[in-house]
């Protein structure tokens, strides 16, 4: 516990000093401002305006913006992390101390697995578009949807060459989120070709939160997938930080 509490104390200093990861670790917050003033104006006025019913699409919002956004979030933060301390060689100069490059790998992976499961699960009801007979099946899918932010940053930590490359990376992993997106709107069973994109089982596991039988099938194959590719990852990550 002592060593977790210092090496968190540690992130905390390194994400102190770059400002956009300051930003990016502020996001959730200010996704929670913005969906909590704006959408149940927005709601009222397509209603009367334009005969539109935006509640049918709010499963779609809080997966996209919470369920899914956010673990994207942390693994960009913590996937930057890993790109300065990998070219300033700090994981290969742990391997001659008490914490050996592996076990601080393992530390951030389980950082980011925790963060990501605790700020979705506080951050997706406080925008009060989950209804609270919801919120015990929200749990599982938190937890398990938070296995998206350590893929992510390896993703960025293995094919990234330097911190630029990471931001560009960045953009490009983008399209993880497009995918689920357009699976809400496609009601046959080709649906499940989107199911390459890591993102779409968190996401339709959220859709099926009333669905017991659907929700823990989604949950099970993208856990799966998931831990696959994490592993695959971090032995590459492993590999080319020599640690």
């Amino acid at each position: 516990m002592r060593l977790a509490l210092t090496l968190a104390r540690n992130d905390l200093f390194s994400l102190r000093r770059d400002p956009l990861l300051i930003y990016l670790a502020l996001v959730p917050w200010l996704m929670v401002l913005l969906v909590r003033l704006a959408v149940p104006g927005l709601t009222v006025w397509l209603r009367q305006t334009q005969g539109v019913d935006l509640q049918l699409y709010y499963p779609l919002i809080v997966s996209f913006f919470f369920v899914m956004e956010i673990p994207m979030i942390i693994g960009v933060v913590m996937g930057l992390l890993l790109l300065d301390e990998r070219d300033d060689g700090v994981l290969t100069a742990l391997g001659v101390t008490p914490v050996s490059g592996l076990r601080f790998l393992r530390y951030r992976l389980w950082l980011m697995i925790g963060l990501s499961a605790v700020h979705v699960l506080v951050c997706a009801p406080l925008t009060g578009m989950v209804p609270p007979p919801a919120w015990p099946r929200l749990v599982p899918v938190a937890v398990l949807s938070s296995l998206f932010a350590p893929l992510l940053a390896l993703i960025m930590a293995v094919f990234a060459g330097n911190k630029l490359e990471g931001l560009a990376l960045m953009k490009a992993l983008g399209v993880l989120l497009v995918g689920p997106v357009a699976a809400y709107f496609i009601r046959s069973p080709w649906q499940l070709a989107l199911g390459v994109m890591p993102s779409y089982w968190w996401a339709r596991a959220y859709w099926a939160l009333g669905r017991s039988g659907e929700m823990w099938a989604c949950l099970g194959v993208g856990t799966v997938y998931h831990a696959a590719l994490i592993l695959w990852l971090a032995g590459r990550f492993r590999r080319r930080a020599q640690i």
